[in-house]
């Protein structure tokens, strides 16, 4: 089957316009194009449209010798911008029974080439004879636009050595047709957007090809934001857009967060073009969305003329769980240091801040495997060396220990998350006290925080 290709092909020989022929020779040849006009032309090749065009060959002969007709590319046929046309887009191929003798070559489908293609033999007798070839521009092997112009020859030889050529315009006109890729850099339909530098971060490339000088621009809009399996939504501001390319002036600058509303990321009316476009996650403000995989889709709009085409990309970023606890002791740390038994009260406080994003109660234990004993293993009195744990109205749960209370050997909680498992900031206020009978040494005793899911 042939595909739709436009040719003009006017005859030319010597510089002189018309169909070349030899009333002398023994064998002569004229080119006709069936659709009128001059040469093999075709005006315009558009994908969807027919692009062929037919010739008809005839060869006059006044002797008795066997002959046959050769076809070739005269020169490389080139636009205004001197670039060839590739040959393979132009098919060709004799059509079956348009003959009356002889025999007819190029059978299955062929190109245009700049060597002798022989096309027809006649019979031994040499008899006169017509035939037809069809050409067809196939749109997406043109990788250039413009118009390209050249000629084709044909020459009919006989095995005598007489031979006669006839030299047919070739013209095609090709517009720009705009090739766009948009895809992601190591998926090609998926971006996973991740909580790394840019240089080592998934990004989205474009390039386009064929847009001529036509203005061109790139929009990008959300159709589904990205959101996690309980339906929320990321922060608006969390991930910001970034591009990168060598035509600076046609890309928006600075960076931009994923807006609802279409935002223009290129304009300009390059011919041809590339730029990345990189995701960048404010890594602090990861830390207070809730974990999960948040999932949406951004579509990408290229308009170019009249021409319009559109790519979806799917868009993933996952926030890992995060479930820590961080506590922060003193400059001196918890140490109650020279205690007389007519010395003051003292006091320690420990901060403990508790980091986390997946949704679930937890609580906080404080574990002493013993009470305080000094090196003669003696005990300090627990009633003497009492903490309260200090949480205020603004943080989320509660702690059983808002009054003093002996600090006890053993594990136990000391709060209790809300239902949610909210982050929560809060101290505990450890209190030293010296009693007449508490016995001399250094006493110890390790403390230790432990934080579990409920």
């Amino acid at each position: 089957m042939f595909l739709k290709f436009l040719v003009v092909l006017s005859a030319l020989c010597y510089g002189l316009t018309g169909w070349t022929e030899s009333s002398y020779a023994a064998v002569s040849l004229s080119v006709t194009p069936i659709q009128g006009g001059s040469g093999i032309r075709f005006d315009r090749v558009l994908p969807g449209m027919r692009n062929t065009q037919e010739v008809r060959i005839r060869v006059s002969s006044n002797g008795d010798k066997q002959f046959q007709v050769y076809q070739r590319v005269q020169e490389p046929i080139t636009n205004q911008k001197g670039q060839s046309l590739n040959l393979s887009a132009v098919e060709m191929a004799s059509l079956p029974n348009s003959n009356t003798s002889g025999t007819l070559y190029l059978q299955n489908v062929d190109h245009l080439s700049y060597s002798d293609q022989l096309v027809y033999t006649s019979g031994a007798g040499g008899e006169s004879d017509s035939f037809t070839i069809a050409y067809n521009a196939v749109p997406e092997r043109l990788n250039d636009s413009g118009s390209f112009r050249g000629r084709v020859v044909f020459t009919v030889r006989t095995l005598g050595g007489e031979q006669s050529e006839s030299l047919v315009d070739f013209y095609l006109e090709n517009e720009a047709q705009l090739k766009t890729t948009i895809e992601g850099s190591r998926d090609r339909a998926v971006v996973h957007i991740k909580n790394e530098e840019q240089s080592r971060s998934e990004f989205i490339h474009f390039s386009f090809s064929g847009n001529g000088s036509r203005e061109i621009n790139i929009i990008q809009e959300v159709v589904s934001f990205l959101s996690n399996e309980m339906g929320e939504d990321l922060p608006a501001d969390l991930i910001t857009l970034n591009l990168q390319g060598t035509n600076t002036a046609n890309l928006r600058t600075g960076e931009t967060g994923i807006s609802r509303s279409k935002t223009l990321l290129y304009s300009g009316n390059a011919d041809a073009d590339e730029f990345g476009l990189y995701f960048k996650v404010d890594a602090e403000k990861a830390k207070q969305v809730n974990a999960g995989i948040y999932k949406g889709q951004i579509k990408y709009t290229i308009e170019a003329g009249g021409s319009r085409q559109e790519v979806v990309m799917n868009v993933e970023y996952e926030v890992p769980p995060i479930f820590t606890i961080d506590v922060t002791l003193p400059p001196e740390g918890v140490l109650f240091g020279r205690v007389l038994p007519t010395s003051p009260a003292q006091e320690r406080q420990v901060a403990v801040v508790i980091n986390t994003n997946i949704h679930k109660p937890y609580q906080v234990s404080q574990n002493m495997a013993s009470l305080m004993t000094n090196e003669k293993g003696k005990e300090f009195d627990k009633k003497y060396f009492t903490f309260q744990v200090d949480l205020s109205k603004t943080q989320k749960g509660r702690t059983p220990f808002a009054e003093d209370a002996p600090v006890d050997a053993g594990d136990y909680p000391i709060y209790y998350s809300d239902a949610k498992g909210s982050p929560v900031t809060f101290y505990v206020n450890y209190k030293l006290r010296s009693y007449p009978e508490m016995d001399s040494g250094n006493f110890v005793a390790p403390i230790k925080y432990t934080l579990n899911q409920n």
